[in-house]
């Protein structure tokens, strides 16, 4: 009897079969749950003693090499585990608590774990969620699991203020977005951490407390999102950008399965949103989103477009004065650089003082005008010639003219109807 369940035993190794026909791993799994109880404790004996060794250290006396053992058992670990998850025997709870340690082992141990929930088994399945790569199907698994025992929000938020690696937050923010009930000021924490997967995980717990909620967004989500929505690392703005797309569709509305992220650009009314929560309550974010907007352009591929576009849409004043702060130095590498420089013109006229002269300032900033004063589009020329006119001090006139010099003799010529 015991030959043949340490028989049965080997063949939890064998996992590989051919197509149509079940592996010798699952055969000896289907019979050690029919002769279960009994075999409960040679099973637990089996795995207690592999975890053992798997742990010992390298020795030139006589003990195995871990790295190789850890490989050569690894296959025997994961079939054992699976016998005690479908045999689902309450005795095996320990054995299955200590696999936990063991990486490879961990999505085998979470799931007999869900069979057999225990409270001791929380503690060492929150160690083990930190340790996962963030967005894993493992981290899913880990967090069925410990939503199976139960672990409550102020459990997994007392331990998220205390964890100290980056995907450790990353993994634990899920678990809190997965009750539905996260703290706005935990929510804020997570969209400032320097992590970037910490601040996707902010994102999923705001739009799980949305849907959780059933009613239209509270400000001070929609205020993170537009935090994250001008985040430097542009995949945490498209998932900001994404989420707040949601909440404008609605409770009712179907989210994407699989959203193609890269399309959710940061649009001109949404960096209208932004600098307006910038200007309404200044050094929000511990001002970190002032800096954020400074080197928006710097940071994100969008930027400049964006703040392009809604200069473009002439804003409310203030609104319009930040986005032209905003603006690079300008210069003949602009895209569409007559378009530009018409959109910065007409607001040489502009009814309000300040604009007027931040528009100059813009255009000061850079090269843009100095080709086009010379453009063969009658139109932009003109245009060109008008704005250096209304803008031109003697520091930028000498700019001119540092750039005329260094022209070659003929296209200097062309210059001569210049004014400088």
């Amino acid at each position: 009897m015991t030959e043949d369940v340490d028989s049965l035993i080997e063949d939890l190794e064998l996992w590989r079969t051919r197509e149509g026909r079940p592996s010798h791993r699952d055969m000896a799994i289907a019979e050690l749950q029919r002769r279960s109880p009994h075999v409960v404790p040679a099973l637990i004996e089996r795995l207690q003693a592999l975890l053992a060794s798997s742990r010992r250290p390298r020795d030139h006396h006589g003990v195995p090499d871990r790295a190789r053992y850890d490989r050569e058992s690894l296959d025997l670990r994961q079939g054992l585990l699976q016998a005690l998850a479908r045999i689902g025997d309450e005795r095996a709870t320990a054995v299955l608590i200590a696999a936990l340690d063991d990486d490879a082992c961990v999505p085998y141990a979470a799931a007999a774990l869900r069979q057999t929930p225990d409270d001791q088994a929380v503690e060492p399945l929150l160690d083990a969620l930190a340790r996962m790569l963030p967005n894993g199907t493992m981290v899913d698994d880990l967090i069925d699991t410990l939503m199976v025992h139960g672990v409550s929000p102020e459990h997994a938020q007392a331990r998220w203020r205390t964890e100290p690696s980056p995907r450790g937050r990353a993994n634990l923010m899920r678990l809190l977005a997965g009750h539905g009930d996260v703290p706005v000021p935990v929510l804020l924490e997570a969209a400032r951490d320097p992590f970037h997967e910490v601040r996707w995980a902010s994102i999923e717990g705001v739009l799980r407390v949305w849907r959780a909620d059933g009613h239209d967004p509270d400000p001070a989500w929609t205020e993170i999102l537009l935090f994250l929505a001008v985040d430097g690392e542009k995949s945490v703005g498209w998932r900001a950008v994404d989420a707040l797309e949601q909440m404008e569709r609605g409770q009712r509305a179907e989210p994407d399965t699989y959203p193609d992220l890269a399309t959710r650009v940061l649009t001109p009314p949404l960096l209208a949103s932004v600098i307006g929560l910038a200007l309404r309550s200044p050094g929000v974010f511990g001002g970190q989103l002032d800096a954020r907007l400074a080197n928006l352009v710097s940071a994100r591929p969008d930027g400049l477009q964006a703040v392009r576009g809604l200069i473009g849409l002439r804003p409310p004043t203030d609104v319009l004065r930040a986005a032209l702060d905003m603006l690079p130095p300008l210069g003949a590498d602009t895209r569409n650089p007559g378009r530009a420089m018409r959109m910065l013109h007409r607001l040489l006229s502009h009814p309000d003082s300040g604009v007027r002269e931040d528009a100059a300032s813009a255009l000061r900033r850079g090269d843009l005008l100095f080709p086009l004063l010379v453009s063969g589009d009658k139109d932009t020329r003109e245009t060109a010639r008008s704005a250096y006119a209304q803008i031109t001090t003697d520091g930028y006139a000498d700019r001119l003219d540092r750039y005329v010099s260094a022209l070659p003799l003929r296209t200097r010529m062309r210059y001569r109807g210049v004014r400088r």
